[in-house]
């Protein structure tokens, strides 16, 4: 599917033409990286779901990124150190530009 796999997997559940859940299904097939879902669905149904397919973790919209951080740490962490990713130190979104005040592996 990919030349290099990621570090790790943020997947929202509402895709337009596919779920995030098929696409789920479809990359656990060839890849182990950690997948961890974002999504504003909060049903306990979508939740069992997800984890159950093979997501790691599970983020209610909204959230802060001090949180997600947190779990990308802790799902990194499980992994046993094989997925760590370096935080760059200054993080880019468009835009908007900020310092990296949380590493992503510690």
């Amino acid at each position: 599917m990919l030349e290099h796999e990621p570090s790790l997997i943020l997947l929202d559940i509402n895709l337009g033409q596919t779920s995030g859940f098929e696409l789920c299904k479809r990359l656990r097939k060839t890849m182990k990286a950690p997948i961890l879902f974002i999504s504003a669905r909060s049903s306990d149904d979508d939740i069992l779901i997800a984890l159950n397919i093979g997501g790691d973790d599970y983020t209610h919209k909204p959230y802060t990124l001090s949180v997600l951080l947190a779990k990308v740490r802790a799902v990194l962490k499980r992994y046993g150190g094989q997925y760590t990713v370096e935080a760059p130190e200054i993080l880019e979104f468009g835009k908007v530009r900020t310092t990296a005040r949380f590493p992503v592996c510690g």
